[in-house]
């Protein structure tokens, strides 16, 4: 006699967040994101802030990059170093998503990109 159980499709999400906000915590704490012209003993300190970040985009499912670092109020060129750590370590994935370009000419964007523009967003 064979009792068949039904298989839970929904994924709760809650504790994976809270599993990744905790290896968040533990493994990126001392993170440092540096600049090819910076050095070791530099006074511009940014421990702490690839935490800062991932518990940002564990709150959203889908944000692009210049939204985050207005929320954060951190530098395009910073979130993309640390976005493209995350992405190297398998944290972060990108998507493409085409939207369509802001104050163009239908004729001008309709002939360079058949009306749509890439834009990429981290998940």
């Amino acid at each position: 006699m064979e009792i068949s159980v039904p298989v839970q499709t929904t994924v709760v999400v809650k504790p994976f967040i809270e599993l990744v906000r905790l290896i968040a915590m533990s493994f990126y704490d001392d993170y440092i994101s540096k600049s090819n012209n910076q050095k070791k003993s530099a006074t511009n300190d940014n421990r702490g802030i690839a935490v800062v970040v991932l518990n940002a985009l564990t709150r959203r499912q889908w944000v692009s990059e210049e939204d985050l670092a207005m929320d954060l109020n951190l530098g395009a060129t910073q979130i993309r170093k640390i976005i493209r750590h995350f992405e190297e370590e398998k944290l972060v994935t990108r998507y493409q998503k085409k939207e369509t370009v802001k104050r163009a000419k239908p004729k001008t964007v309709a002939a360079t990109t058949n009306g749509q523009a890439e834009k990429f967003r981290p998940h």
